[in-house]
């Protein structure tokens, strides 16, 4: 029996979106690929690492990418089962690029999976310059990746949650997706509240330092205002230093802290629940804004060393992840923490 439609989800957003489409439209045969970090333990869903595990770092690992090409396009085709449409958050990572081109994929439609979702197509060239497939790419990959960019061309559908998404973008669709359902309210009062906490991984070694410095100023501003923290790690921090400073910085308040399970979506337990939501430059914080009656803060500003999140007047080489180009509408939706 075919798939006909294989969903391939990164985040919480994404597999809320994706969701959606499967209700609205009615779709009977699909499947569900995740990458690790977001499937839950136990959870006998294959992942994207499973199924295409490119090596990146050693040039003699070519006969190795080759033998996981073939061993992931035979997953991917028991999967399918036949033809499918594939549903992507983006098109620039190497695996995606391999399912976009597997002989079995007849299509592909983007959802919305957070800030990056709300750059201008100017903005996001600057964030993820297009680029043809290079020589050695070709050799490592079989000539299958094609041109590496966040949304390439040749997509049917565009799914969003608001109409601010994909500004400038031909063939949107928005949906009525739901956010919230009292997951929080019962663990979480009125007079706490949620830190999310963003992932360090890509960032430069001074930003973050000044991410560390600003965090720990914030907490200082928390302590004082609500009577509890409650505090969500990204899943790319557990196992790492990021965990160890983050939660070494917490462990030093006086006032009560609480960690929100990993598995937990915190847009739901964010907008879920009556207290105040702080972020750095969190799309959980323009989620809340847009969604929640509560106040959205961001501790990105709170101190002077933080740069300006305007892209629009910085050259490319500026330009490096988020928080080098925010979109302007977040700041419609989040004020800036005070000291």
């Amino acid at each position: 029996m075919s798939a006909k439609n294989i969903f391939y989800v990164n985040s919480n957003i994404v597999k809320k979106v994706c969701k959606k489409i499967i209700n609205k439209e009615d779709k009977k045969e699909y499947k569900i690929i995740f990458e690790n970090r977001h499937r839950r333990i136990n959870e006998k869903i294959n992942s994207i690492e499973e199924i295409y595990n490119l090596k990146r770092k050693n040039k003699r690992d070519v006969l190795k990418n080759w033998l996981q090409i073939k061993s992931g396009d035979q997953i991917v085709s028991e999967i399918a089962g036949g033809e499918f449409h594939l549903y992507v958050p983006y098109t620039h990572f190497e695996e995606v690029r391999m399912l976009l081109s597997h002989r079995l994929c007849s299509g592909f439609s983007i959802v919305e999976e957070g800030l990056m979702s709300y750059l201008t197509p100017e903005q996001m060239e600057k964030m993820v310059p297009p680029e043809e497939e290079s020589i050695g790419q070709k050799i490592k990959c079989l000539g299958r990746l094609g041109e590496y960019s966040f949304y390439r061309d040749g997509y049917e559908k565009m799914y969003a949650t608001n109409e601010r998404a994909f500004p400038g973008r031909m063939n949107k669709e928005v949906l009525d997706v739901d956010f919230g359902g009292g997951e929080g309210r019962e663990e979480i009062g009125k007079g706490e509240c949620i830190l999310v906490l963003d992932s360090l991984t890509h960032y430069e070694k001074e930003k973050s330092c000044t991410y560390v410095l600003s965090m720990s100023a914030a907490l200082d501003v928390l302590e004082e205002n609500y009577e509890k923290i409650h505090y969500k790690l990204h899943p790319d921090s557990y196992g790492n230093w990021q965990e160890g400073v983050m939660k070494a910085a917490l462990g030093r308040l006086e006032c009560p802290v609480r960690e929100i399970d990993r598995s937990a979506s915190i847009e739901d337990v964010a907008i879920g629940s009556p207290a105040d939501v702080v972020v750095d430059l969190s799309s959980v914080g323009l989620y809340c804004g847009m969604f929640s009656d509560g106040n959205v803060y961001s501790f990105h500003d709170i101190l002077s060393a933080a740069d300006s999140t305007d892209c629009d007047e910085k050259p490319a080489s500026e330009v490096s992840n988020i928080a080098d180009c925010v979109p302007g509408v977040f700041w419609e939706h989040v004020e800036p923490l005070k000291k």
